[in-house]
This record gives C-alpha cells, structure tokens and sequence, in this order.
C-alpha cells in the first residue's frame, strides 16, 4: 500500500493505492499539526468500481483504519 497525504485549509485528504492481489488495511493517524477531523468522506476506484462514493467514516480518535481492495486507489477527504 502507498499513500500520500494533503492538507487543504480545514481539509486532510489521503490518496492510497493499493497495487497488490490482496485487500489491506490502511491506518491513518491524525498529528497535532493536523486539522480538526471528526468524519471522512471516501471514494474508490477498483477492477469493479468507478469512483464509487463510499460510507462516512467517523474518525472519534485521532485516527481512522479502513479496508483497501486489491489493486484500489481510494480517496479520502477528512473535515470538521
């Protein structure tokens, strides 16, 4: 799994991909210098799935763990 990570204003947005055969989980950790994150919105684009919007993760700890299909790159925008 590779990922890369941005801030934008009052937004965090994570860009994972996951190029391997298997599904695996990505665990993002929120630092002091983050911004204020309480849920995060996902889209993923798959070998079955185009942009597909996912469920709102609620973030209730400075962190948030979600599932990565195989060869998957999955967005993530994390806001207040």
């Amino acid at each position: 799994v590779k990922a890369t990570a941005y801030v934008d204003g009052a937004k965090l947005i994570v860009v994972a991909t996951n190029e391997g055969s298997r599904e695996h989980a990505l665990r993002v950790e929120l630092g002091a210098s983050s911004p204020c994150v309480h849920k995060a919105d996902a889209v993923r684009t798959s070998d079955t799935d185009s942009w597909l919007a996912m469920p709102t993760i609620t973030v209730d700890a400075p962190r948030f763990t979600a599932m990565l299909p195989a060869r998957s790159i999955t967005t993530f925008v994390g806001r207040e």
